[in-house]
């Protein structure tokens, strides 16, 4: 089982970010985890960073589909 987790610093509409402030770093992200078919375990997209000029959403869990089955009620 594998469970990876940080602040990727990375933008994307697949995990709530508008289509306005997507970036290449979430799509880089997106293909690496696909890659290596990981999990994303972030059920909602609650900011993770706020800051005067706004807030988004760039710290994630990622597991294997085994390590998945172990999460309860995870939250960031």
């Amino acid at each position: 089982p594998v469970v990876i987790a940080g602040d990727f610093n990375a933008h994307s509409e697949e995990w709530g970010c508008s289509p306005r402030h997507r970036d290449p770093r979430g799509e880089a992200v997106i293909g690496w985890a696909a890659g290596l078919g990981l999990l994303l375990m972030n059920r909602d997209s609650t900011s993770t960073c706020v800051r005067p000029g706004g807030q988004s959403v760039i710290d994630w869990t990622w597991a294997t589909p085994w390590a998945a089955g172990l999460f309860q009620e995870w939250r960031v």
